[in-house]
């Protein structure tokens, strides 16, 4: 009996790889949290918010947000120049407290490898439930990170 790929239903990682998906990329997580920040915002904003994005690499990254269901596109007036304004939908919305946990391991991650100091190990024991195959049991209390 062959295993489940990862991206097949009955996988145990298969709505994690379904969101990695939707948000991989340089530029998608710096996109929604700046939509996050001030939605709607305009293409030229974004532009510059993001600052070393190019215009096609931009275009290219929003369109794959909107056609993953994150960002909706709305265009105030068609006439040249084009108006248009990006908003973010009920689903990219629901990405607000991952990536703020995102972002907060982050700093911490950057904290951790400019101090001295070895960052705290993760307590397997104060966690919900176990990582697969192992028993919290037979580990050493270590100190959670807090």
């Amino acid at each position: 009996m062959s295993r489940p790929r990862r991206d097949q239903a009955g996988c145990p990682y298969h709505y994690t790889v379904q969101a990695l998906k939707r948000i991989e990329g340089r530029w998608k997580v710096l996109i929604l949290l700046r939509l996050l920040e001030q939605s709607p915002t305009n293409w030229a904003t974004l532009l510059s918010a993001l600052g070393e994005v190019s215009p096609k690499m931009l275009t290219q990254q929003l369109r794959e947000l909107e056609s993953d269901g994150l960002v909706f596109r709305e265009e105030l007036d068609p006439r040249p120049p084009k108006t248009v304004c990006y908003h973010l939908t009920a689903l990219g919305r629901a990405l607000a407290p991952a990536l703020s946990s995102l972002t907060q391991w982050g700093r911490l991650a950057v904290e951790w490898t400019q101090s001295e100091v070895d960052p705290p190990m993760f307590d397997a024991t104060a966690a919900d439930g176990a990582e697969p195959g192992v028993n919290v049991g037979d580990r050493p209390a270590q100190p959670s990170i807090e």
